[in-house]
């Protein structure tokens, strides 16, 4: 299970993914969609990670 925090909020995460930089243009900037709980690059809009827990109804 991996923790990221994105925009001052902690989320964990299934993958095992371990991203630290997209690996479309190499930017550390991401940003969460709350709806579809994906982890996505704001330079390139590449999906870093998508299978995240979701807590809430």
């Amino acid at each position: 299970m991996t923790n990221y925090e994105c925009n001052g909020l902690k989320y964990k995460t299934n993958s095992t993914k371990s991203v630290k930089h997209c690996p479309g243009c190499g930017s550390t900037d991401f940003v969460m969609d709350d709806c579809r709980y994906e982890l996505i690059c704001r330079r390139c809009g590449m999906v870093i990670d998508d299978e995240f827990i979701q807590y809430g109804p």
